[in-house]
């Protein structure tokens, strides 16, 4: 047997996939090479020793700090305003270049100019609508 195909068996046994009749062809490539058994062995050993190591969740006070802290609280809406700025200024920039092509049609030079008033108007609003919630916002004190 390759020996690829005995690590991949190897594998599968470890993460428990293996078939009745993978297991009889791994137990024949083990029978004939005594290294893979001891690679079994090394990863059962391993398996044995992480089994033993838990995720320790992290106290409640320092999830309420994290939400407290001032990245958490603004990071979000800061990013997503520099990406739809940074979006608008590129589309804006694309939409600008293609006005000032003369070689290209007025209906598409104009659509391109009504494309990009558009999304530029909706952006605003948006900007301007989650600044007036934020302000008037009954929860935006209370601690989940």
């Amino acid at each position: 047997m390759e020996q690829d195909r005995a690590r991949e068996l190897l594998m599968a046994h470890m993460d428990g996939e293996i078939t009745d009749e993978e297991h009889r062809e791994l137990e024949a490539a083990m029978t004939a090479s005594p290294e893979l058994r001891r690679e079994l062995a090394r990863w059962e050993d391993l398996g044995r020793q992480l089994a033993g190591f838990r995720l320790k969740d992290p106290a409640d006070e320092v999830l309420e700090a994290i939400e407290r802290s001032v990245m958490a609280q603004t990071g979000l809406h800061v990013g997503w305003f520099f990406v739809g700025g940074a979006a608008l200024l590129l589309f804006g920039f694309a939409v600008v270049s293609v006005l000032l092509n003369p070689h290209l049609s007025l209906f598409f030079r104009a659509s391109a100019a009504g494309l990009l008033l558009g999304l530029a108007l909706l952006f605003a609003v948006k900007v301007k609508e989650r600044l007036l919630e934020r302000q008037h916002d009954p929860y935006r004190h209370v601690i989940r």
